[in-house]
């Protein structure tokens, strides 16, 4: 299993098509999709990278912090299988992220 770990540039006045945790992170709504495959470059801008290594279910979600006041980043999910219910894989990040939590 190899993970990724990438940032992007948000200064909340960009007219340009945003990536999927920038989206996130600027409409502070979680955002899932079961198969990335179906969308169009412009709408998944890795999707040469989704095709290429079977990519099919995303899931980013926004990260508080202990307070839940403030946005502090978003955490991206990639699965290579389709799935409709993400509500057994929210659970396991929520648990594990409570766990690394003081």
């Amino acid at each position: 299993m190899a993970s990724l770990m990438y940032s992007f540039s948000f200064d909340g006045e960009t007219n340009g098509v945003l990536g999927l945790p920038a989206r996130v992170f600027r409409q502070k709504l979680s955002e899932w999709t079961p198969n990335v495959q179906y969308y169009s470059a412009k709408e998944y801008q890795r999707l040469n990278h989704a095709l290429s290594y079977d990519v099919r279910g995303t899931l980013a979600l926004l990260v508080f912090e202990p307070s839940g006041q403030s946005c502090v980043g978003v955490l991206e999910l990639i699965l290579t299988s389709q799935k409709i219910n993400y509500a057994p894989e929210v659970d396991k990040v929520c648990k594990a992220l409570e766990v690394g939590c003081p």
